[in-house]
């Protein structure tokens, strides 16, 4: 009797990454955020308690806010791995690459391309976060990312540490970041 189950990477590519250093390209994109197009404060060596337990920080995070409150803020955190953690809004992490192992055959050019996807998405007002406060359960957070060519989203559970009134549902439809303005000059002018 033949087995008929469908063909998929061997066990083994689940727990193997070969060439990690194909998603070093993040982190080269990473700091090449829009800061000088966008009317944003930069700080750097933002607080590491943003990345999962486990992860390691291979060098100090950057942390743009926008100058409007109603546009979602952006905090970038380097991975050892290297990988690059994004935290986008309130309480929205996402991590590039999402595993990094041979059998999900992330490229470091098709992470680099989803990073800057996801970024313009939400420096554009292309993002929501829905937050769901339950009482005495875990409560979640849920993202959409859109674009007239997708839509992406995802959803955790954080603390109810986090939360100041269970049983309440928020929306929070992040608006886009304010341009900087540029002094005007005149054409042929110095």
């Amino acid at each position: 009797m033949s087995d008929h189950r469908a063909e998929g990477p061997p066990a083994e590519a689940y727990s193997r990454v070969t060439n990690p250093e194909r998603f070093v390209l993040l982190h080269d994109a990473a700091v090449q955020l829009l800061e000088r197009q966008y009317a944003v404060t930069r700080s750097e060596g933002f607080d590491v308690a943003v990345l999962p337990a486990g992860v390691s920080q291979l060098r100090t995070g950057v942390r743009l806010v926008p100058e409007s409150p109603e546009s979602a803020p952006i905090t970038v955190s380097f991975t050892a791995f290297p990988g690059i953690f994004l935290n986008c809004g309130e309480y929205s992490t996402l991590a590039f690459p999402r595993c990094g192992c041979d059998a999900c055959k992330e490229t470091g050019d098709g992470e680099v391309a989803r990073f800057l996807e996801t970024v313009e998405d939400v420096i554009m007002g292309r993002f929501r976060e829905e937050i769901t406060i339950k009482f005495g359960r875990r409560s979640e957070v849920l993202w959409t990312l859109w674009s007239e060519s997708h839509r992406t989203g995802g959803g955790e559970q954080v603390r109810e540490s986090s939360w100041h009134y269970p049983g309440r549902h928020r929306r929070i439809d992040w608006q886009p970041w304010p341009r900087r303005e540029l002094p005007f000059q005149a054409f042929g002018k110095r």
